[in-house]
Order: structure tokens, then sequence, then C-alpha cells
């Protein structure tokens, strides 16, 4: 288990399903993002590309899923990534305390610029 999956267990007092599958719906979407810049992540989360590939199926059904479609763009993007959370039993509010963890964990390793950007692709 990543070290990273480890904090956030400890620190939400979510499960590591939960944690994996959060964060892997999140890197998925920072995949889709950041393009050939993931690779960066990469270097500071050497699990990212797995645990994105490993991310639960998101069907974008729902209430969060339509305004998604409807919202398109980024707004849309963080509406089906919060349905994705639904589904592993988070509420929408749960995104809202991955994310800065996330960031101070790709700032610890050295990526600040990195960090910065995922923040401001997830709204933080």
């Amino acid at each position: 288990m990543s070290e990273l999956v480890q904090q956030l267990m400890s620190s939400l007092g979510v499960d590591q399903w939960q944690a994996e599958g959060g964060l892997g719906l999140t890197l998925n979407l920072l995949r889709d993002k950041l393009g050939g810049d993931f690779s960066q992540l990469g270097e500071a989360l050497p699990e990212a590309a797995q645990l994105a590939d490993q991310a639960p199926v998101t069907g974008g059904g729902g209430l969060l899923g339509m305004a998604g479609s409807l919202l398109g763009g980024g707004a849309g993007d963080l509406a089906k990534l919060a349905d994705g959370f639904s589904g592993l039993d988070m509420d929408a509010s749960m995104l809202g305390r991955f994310v800065p963890l996330l960031s101070s964990f790709l700032e610890q390793r050295g990526g600040g610029d990195l960090a910065r950007r995922v923040g401001d692709l997830l709204g933080e």
C-alpha cells in the first residue's frame, strides 16, 4: 500500500478500497488532462499509472453525472469525478478533502509546479 493511500486512510477515515478508488479516479482524470505531463506525476507518485488503470468504472449516472454532461469542461469533469466518489460510498464533499492531500503529497515530493497545476485542474 502506498504512502499516499495510507495518508488518505488516516486523515480522512476511509478504508483502503475507498482511498485507492478515489485516488485512482482522480489520477485517471489527471492523466486525461495532463497528457504527456502525467509522467511527471509518476515521478512523485510511482504507482500513479497503476492506480489510474485500476480506477473503478463510473457510469456517469445520477444527478451529478447529468449535471456533468450539461456543464461540460472542467465543471463537468469534477461532477463526473464526484459521481465516481459516490460509487465508492463517499459523498461529493470528500473530493474536496482528497485534492489538498494529493497536492500536498506532490509538493513534498519536489513537484511544487505540478502540485499547483493539479490543484488548478481539480479546483483547489
